[in-house]
């Protein structure tokens, strides 16, 4: 399925698009390609998973990032207790914030998340898909 969709996605990009957004179109369908790689299965349970894009609301700045990963991965006993207090949200965001004031003495943590998260983009964008139909010839449009 994803050869097929990279090559669908080649043929809408020569066929319907700029240039520049052809070539975005296209790393974009690779990333999520080398997205669909990653799927591991758990056996016990069957659950499927994949790795996890870094993701900003929008409008965020560029570097941006979520500070819930952050405590997820830094302070996981914080971060129990936070998920924990479902109903209570106030609690919720005074945990959080408790963890960004933690932050400011912290950051080797943010370098090193930030660092991991650009090796797992340029990890995905290099990933190699072997595409059976990558030298399928069509008929252009005259």
């Amino acid at each position: 399925m994803v050869e097929v969709g990279l090559t669908q996605g080649k043929y809408l990009a020569d066929q319907f698009m700029a240039d520049e957004n052809a070539a975005e179109f296209l790393d974009t369908l690779h990333l999520l390609a080398g997205v669909a790689k990653t799927r591991m299965i758990d056996p016990p349970t069957g659950s499927i998973s994949y790795v996890e894009l870094p993701q900003k609301p929008h409008g965020a700045p560029n570097d941006y990032i979520n500070p819930s990963k952050l405590m997820e991965r830094y302070d996981p006993e914080a971060y129990k207790k936070m998920q924990a207090a479902t109903t209570n949200q106030t609690e919720k965001v005074s945990m959080l914030i408790q963890f960004v004031k933690k932050l400011q003495h912290r950051p080797d943590w943010i370098s090193q998340y930030r660092n991991e998260q650009a090796t797992l983009l340029s990890d995905l964008k290099n990933t190699k898909i072997a595409n059976r139909f990558e030298n399928v010839k069509y008929k252009g449009r005259h």
